[in-house]
């Protein structure tokens, strides 16, 4: 089980990173990806609150997790592939 969300993560964070203004690198011992969306110029809550009802994808606001955390958005990686995969589809696509 392990190894299959460690390959989620990856496969998160690969293409989260493909997303112009958007970053992220491979998270280490995390079942989630950390995503740099600071060049997106919106705070993180306004943007997590606009996919969710825009998109229907939820990610937790960085803010979340104090000030340090602004400009960052946590994505869940141990939904079922087709989940992640649905939900990385529709940041692309409203993205790029």
């Amino acid at each position: 089980l392990w190894e299959d969300w460690e390959k989620r993560c990856r496969r998160a964070a690969e293409a989260l990173d493909a997303i112009p203004d958007v970053h992220c690198s491979m998270p280490e011992g995390a079942f989630y990806a950390w995503a740099d969306i600071r060049a997106l110029g919106e705070p993180s809550a306004t943007l997590a609150d606009r996919w969710l009802d825009e998109l229907h994808v939820a990610v937790v606001p960085g803010s979340a997790f104090g000030p340090q955390g602004e400009g960052y958005v946590r994505i869940p990686c141990v939904r079922s592939w087709e989940e992640l995969e649905t939900g990385l589809s529709r940041l692309r696509s409203a993205l790029c």
